[in-house]
Parts: C-alpha cells; structure tokens; sequence
C-alpha cells in the first residue's frame, strides 16, 4: 500500500490538497479476503461440497450476490442466495472477531491521515453488519 497523504504544509490554491481518503475495506485496509474464501469453503464442506481452488479469483474482490451465486451454480448446492449469504456473513463475522490482519503499510496510513486530520471513510462491498464488526475489532484508533 502506498500512502499518497502529503507532507505537512502542502497546499494548493483552494486549501489542503487532500480532502477525504476514502479506504476499500477487504484486501486494501485489512487482510480478509483469504478469510472470506476458507468460510466459503467451510460453509459448502458442511453443505456437502467441495470448492475448486481455480474459482477463487472469480469470488473474490465482488459483491456476495455474485460470489455466492457462482458457488451455488459452480457445485448445485441445494441452498437459496438469501439462506448462504446468511451462513457466510455469520462464518465471517465469527472468524473476524477473533484476528483481523491490516494490510502492509495500512497502521502507518491510517496513523498518518488522523495526524494530518484528513476525514476518512471505510466503503466495501460487504454487508453493513461486516463492516461494523471490523470497526469495532479495529477500534476506534484506527477507524476515525
């Protein structure tokens, strides 16, 4: 990660030459979506299926309506979208409450953008109860 915040006293005409830094939550803030693909693979063992290891590029990086349709499809589990997305945000909550890894370099980025008081936001394709609960692992120091 490279952090693009710029050195004190950089200006420009109209004031500060950043504003807002908004961050995308899995796989640039935090390390998660290695997380996100072995609760895939969980979810589909206890449904009785096994995932190929050559679909984890397609379901990664995407909204869950699209990753979990493509699973559904990929091995014919006999499970709706709405009932999986269930069971995969409850896998993945339990699993982020415990450890939740920020990407290299993300601390000093996050440290660096409070210190120069630029707002930030956290924007991600996951559910807002996903999102909450790595505000709250994270804590307030680094989700301002």
């Amino acid at each position: 990660m490279t952090s693009t915040v710029p050195a004190l006293g950089t200006r420009t005409a109209e004031g500060s030459a950043l504003q807002a830094v908004l961050l995308d939550m899995d796989g640039t803030l935090v390390d998660t979506e290695g997380f996100w693909w072995d609760v895939e693979a969980e979810v589909f063992a206890g449904l009785g299926h096994t995932l190929d290891d050559s679909w984890r590029h397609v379901v990664v990086g995407g909204p869950m309506s699209r990753s979990a349709g493509f699973l559904i499809e990929a091995t014919g589990a006999d499970i709706t979208l709405a009932e999986l997305s269930v069971l995969l945000n409850d896998g993945f909550e339990r699993r982020i409450g415990h450890d939740l890894p920020l990407m290299p370099g993300a601390a000093r980025l996050l440290a660096e953008l409070a210190a120069h008081e630029v707002p930030t936001a956290l924007v991600s394709a996951s559910h807002r109860r996903i999102i909450d609960r790595v505000l709250t692992t994270l804590g307030p120091s680094t989700s301002r």
